[in-house]
């Protein structure tokens, strides 16, 4: 019965249909593996079914769904305490951005057809997740010109501009009714993993690795490399915290060695092995001077 009304408040909330299925699943089976009823997990019991999960993403996952259920609990007055206070949130380590090579996204674009093209296109130049492009209709370019309208997480909608390469796609595909449809009933979208499964298959065919996801990754950081400002990117990308964006700017290694080479040009001097500076009468040789160079030039021949 909790459960069932917990499921309720969630869908009242606008949380995903996803979202709330996830969550009911991880209850029941902190429930299932401790042998308590799910009203009554306790702190130590959550704390020791966690620490059986592995991989940190999927830890602080499932503390965060028992997290929301022992708070509906306490406000539903189903129990007094929240157990979840006495458990370790667990830290998630700060994930790198996984971008694609521009080679890899032109290959895979080559080598697939007009649908495939159309998911890859999404995902690249308008930073769609692949539940937001199986939903994808031609009406959603009508709305707004120059726009294409995303229905993202929580049934928020918003706007995104349409890039060049994208605004061709759009005169090839229908002008009404769902882009993808589903197999099952021409009238519904395709599922997510269908658009992720066709996405990565098309990689795979050119010979490179690369997901729908990555493609998002992609579209972010190829931008904040051109000077893009983050907060930008931030509303493209639809994120509510700029921290969860923060991620996609990493660095790449070219940038990081520009940055070396701005060093001054300093090295090792002859320092006296006891630690003084005495070793030169004027005091340490200048770094990159022909003393300098001597004595490197002496230490590596005597290795």
């Amino acid at each position: 019965m909790g459960l069932q009304r917990w499921a309720a408040k969630m869908d009242v909330a606008n949380n995903s249909p996803k979202t709330i299925s996830e969550r009911l699943r991880i209850v029941r089976s902190a429930a299932r593996d401790t042998g308590l009823a799910d009203c009554l997990l306790t702190a130590d019991a959550m704390t020791q079914w966690l620490r059986l999960l592995r991989n940190p993403e999927s830890r602080a996952t499932y503390y965060q769904a028992l997290r929301a259920w022992s708070i509906f609990l306490v406000r539903e007055g189903y129990r007094d305490d929240d157990p979840t206070l006495r458990v370790p949130r667990p830290k998630v380590p700060a994930a790198a951005p996984r971008s694609l090579p521009d080679d890899s996204v032109r290959r895979a674009l080559a080598g697939a057809v007009l649908e495939t093209q159309a998911k890859i296109l999404l995902a690249g130049l308008a930073g769609l997740r692949a539940a937001e492009i199986a939903r994808v209709d031609g009406k959603d370019f009508r709305q707004m010109d120059g726009m294409v309208e995303v229905v993202g997480k929580g049934g928020v909608r918003d706007y995104v501009p349409v890039a060049p390469g994208l605004a061709d796609l759009v005169d090839l595909m229908p002008r009404r009714g769902p882009w993808f449809p589903s197999p099952l009933n021409s009238r519904g979208p395709v599922t997510p993993n269908s658009v992720s499964s066709g996405v990565s298959r098309a990689f795979a065919r050119a010979g490179v690795e690369g997901t729908a996801h990555r493609l998002r990754h992609w579209f972010a950081t190829t931008m904040l490399a051109e000077g893009v400002d983050v907060r930008v990117v931030q509303e493209l990308l639809r994120h509510r915290s700029l921290n969860t964006t923060a991620r996609y700017t990493g660095v790449t290694l070219q940038r990081r060695t520009d940055a070396i080479a701005t060093l001054p040009p300093l090295g090792p001097t002859r320092a006296s092995r006891s630690g003084c500076d005495s070793s030169f009468p004027d005091g340490p040789a200048r770094a990159g001077s022909a003393d300098t160079t001597t004595y490197v030039t002496e230490v590596r021949a005597q290795r």
